[in-house]
């Protein structure tokens, strides 16, 4: 795509993204990124990258994508396209912004369930059946490049989706040097602890609602998280469906890799120390699901948010160590510099427990080094699974908006990528130093 974006700001606190088309959209699949032509460094996509199913589950093969320079749809008892259903369909939009240093404030508006991330954190969840609700929050974000994305899926009745992202406040940064490495998120040595004791018991507040909306009905100490109401109510107050429990404690843990497992009727959500780790905020029967995460020695804030929709209640939480986290390798790579190109390193590893593919860090990596040299120092290692010979990765190289080459993902018939502990590993387009 060819076109013109800019980047304005309205009144004291809008960001409004502009932008005009010249030429018509070529997609290079769900997965890649559009064919768009040159693109300067440190630039705003012009328009979103949407994709829609005829599901509500963003699954399988979906029934079309194209660009869309908004999102803010309001579709009615309507359909998005003559290849959605008007019912039962999902979404997901994509988009890379670039902000100075400063506060934003997020808003989604969605009928039904809508959620956003930003770069691959989610910040904003309502992925429920409910009527037309806007979610709001404010994040600090650091100069440069972020992802933002958009999930919806609409269940029945009207639809509605829209997004918009506001300037709260902005603060001069530096004269950027170099690219930044970025750290991988969680670290390889895992969360840090957080000040304050441990405590012996789960401060609880439940709420006579789903939403887990203020005032709470009443807060207590429960010893632990193991409940199963059946038909019944928690306490007084509460109804027998249509609530919502939250429980936080501070415990300690020895350092290391830990699995947590919640089993709960219906939707659950677990942070530990404010990351999200667990989301399953959805109507479900009785349902386990489990997390590992990599914990230092100390205390950690544990927060698990729980909404009950009708029939059975149940709320459970459980932890038990695992094997231990070690081991860190380098990438030693290439990419054209910035500028004048505009091109990155993008990593990827495998969830060994779901053979799925995620992103291990946020953002692409690029290049000043006149030679297009990269390396990304402390990619972690899972020993415990894969042994001294390394963890499988996934490493793209993309080139003015196009993939250029890509290695290591066997799902696709591509050879095998290793990063082996304590050592730098090459890919094959590597440049010299």
């Amino acid at each position: 795509m060819r076109g013109r974006w800019g980047v304005r700001k309205v009144g004291k606190s809008v960001l409004l993204l502009t932008f005009v088309v010249a030429v018509g959209l070529l997609w290079m699949g769900v997965t890649a990124a559009r064919a768009d032509g040159p693109v300067t460094a440190a630039a705003t996509e012009p328009a979103w990258r949407a994709v829609y199913w005829n599901n509500t589950t963003l699954s399988g093969q979906p029934a079309f994508f194209r660009d869309e320079t908004e999102l803010d749809h309001n579709w009615g008892l309507g359909s998005p396209d003559p290849a959605v259903n008007a019912d039962n369909f999902s979404a997901r939009w994509t988009r890379i912004v670039d902000v100075p240093a400063g506060r934003y404030r997020f808003s989604v508006t969605g009928d039904d369930g809508v959620r956003v991330f930003v770069n691959d954190e989610l910040v904003l969840n309502g992925w429920w059946d409910h009527g037309v609700r806007t979610f709001t929050t404010e994040r600090d974000l650091a100069a440069g490049q972020h992802e933002i994305r958009v999930e919806f899926y609409e269940h029945w009745g009207a639809a509605v989706v829209k997004f918009s992202l506001e300037t709260v406040s902005t603060q001069p940064g530096p004269t950027p040097s170099a690219t930044p490495t970025p750290t991988p998120t969680p670290p390889p040595e895992g969360y840090p602890p957080q000040p304050g004791p441990e405590e012996a018991a789960w401060t609880g507040a439940y709420f006579a609602n789903e939403f887990l909306d203020d005032p709470a009905t009443f807060v207590r100490q429960d010893a632990k998280i193991d409940f199963n109401w059946g038909a019944g109510s928690p306490g007084a107050g509460i109804p027998e469906d249509f609530f919502s429990v939250r429980w936080e404690r501070k415990v300690y843990f020895s350092g290391g890799l830990w699995r947590f497992t919640t089993t709960t009727d219906d939707g659950v959500r677990l942070y530990i120390d404010g990351h999200l780790v667990l989301d399953k905020w959805q109507l479900q029967a009785a349902t386990s699901h489990s997390v590992k995460v990599n914990l230092q020695e100390g205390v950690h804030v544990i927060r698990m948010e729980y909404f009950e929709h009708g029939g059975q209640a149940v709320a459970k939480l459980t932890w038990e160590p695992g094997a231990v986290l070690s081991g860190v390798g380098n990438l030693i790579t290439c990419a054209p510099p910035n500028p004048p190109n505009y091109a990155w390193i993008k990593v990827y590893r495998k969830d060994p427990s779901t053979g799925e593919w995620y992103r291990a860090i946020p953002r692409g990596v690029g290049s000043i080094h006149p030679s297009g040299y990269i390396k990304i120092d402390g990619l972690p290692v899972n020993l415990a699974v894969y042994g001294p010979q390394g963890e499988p990765y996934w490493i793209e190289r993309w080139i003015d908006g196009k993939l250029a080459d890509s290695i290591g993902n066997t799902d696709r018939g591509e050879p095998e990528f290793r990063i082996r502990p304590n050592a730098d590993n090459y890919t094959p387009w590597s440049c010299p130093r």
